[in-house]
């Protein structure tokens, strides 16, 4: 199905559309720059389709930060921590896979029906541990001995096979399998930094971040007001009936425990330092 020699580069000035896609699908490429032209994109998108781990579709465009014009590029990314797990687990010497009970590398973490909850289950939001009922401060994230007892004392909030999509606690508990996976028992972060970033000479990319001036690297969230969102929903109702039902209890209590963190922290310094840490 992939042939390097049908490759279709894609660029497109009008909304910094670029990429590349096999000239097959060359329709999801029209498709997606139609979202822009269309209103249906307030801000940057991303778009990408592996098959037998070709890639055969990768799209990108519109703004990481509105505000500043500032364009979306190829590497703008959240995918960090679940590129690390991988990293991890294909090198450890311990038989350690994505099928291996999460409570047998971390025998705490057993309580309150987690026994049975592997790696696989934690990659794919199945973990059921998207929020609890404890407050975390932000001072808590960058403590890795008060992390690992949050999940401890956690219960699930599905059966084990049901998708909760762990918005704000997926890097964290990434995090806490990956410590007890590597022989050193370093972080993620940790690991980036050693084996990719200053190994390779990776510039720009780092799990929170180093100082103040790389705010300007971070894609900024955008937060749309009603009136916005109602014009959305004309263009697109099944898109406006999605969002609307994002607005249950799951997301209400996900936000109960992280009550510091709004779309606007970017402007904080001290805040997107540790949100970067939570999300990628």
């Amino acid at each position: 199905m992939f042939d390097p020699e049908l490759q279709t580069k894609i660029s497109i000035a009008e909304h910094n559309i670029g990429g590349t896609v096999q000239t097959k699908f060359e329709t999801v490429a029209t498709v997606f720059s139609e979202n822009f032209k269309n209103g249906l994109e307030s801000a940057g998108a991303s778009f990408a389709v592996y098959q037998n781990d070709k890639l055969l579709i990768n799209l990108f465009g519109g703004l990481r930060n509105v505000e500043k014009k500032q364009p979306w590029v190829e590497d703008t990314t959240s995918s960090i921590s679940a590129v690390i797990l991988a990293y991890t687990l294909d090198k450890n010497q311990k038989g350690i896979s994505y099928e291996t009970k999460i409570s047998d590398i971390w025998p705490n973490f057993e309580k309150n029906r987690k026994k049975d909850i592997t790696i696989l289950d934690a990659a794919l939001h199945r973990a059921g541990l998207a929020y609890t009922e404890e407050v975390l401060e932000r001072e808590d994230i960058t403590k890795p001995e008060k992390i690992a007892k949050f999940f401890e004392e956690a219960t699930p909030m599905t059966n084990g096979s049901d998708v909760l999509y762990h918005a704000l606690t997926f890097g964290l508990l990434l995090d806490q399998i990956v410590r007890r996976v590597d022989e050193k028992k370093r972080g993620i972060a940790e690991i980036l930094d050693d084996d990719f970033i200053k190994l390779y000479g990776i510039k720009n990319l780092s799990i929170g971040l180093k100082c103040e001036t790389h705010n300007e690297k971070v894609a900024k969230l955008t937060e749309l007001d009603d009136l916005e969102i109602e014009r959305q929903g004309v263009l697109n109702p099944e898109a406006l009936e999605k969002f609307m039902a994002g607005d249950n209890i799951h997301h209400q209590k996900l936000y109960s425990i992280f009550p510091w963190i709004t779309t606007d922290d970017v402007r904080e310094r001290e805040r997107i330092l540790l949100i970067c840490i939570i999300r990628i």
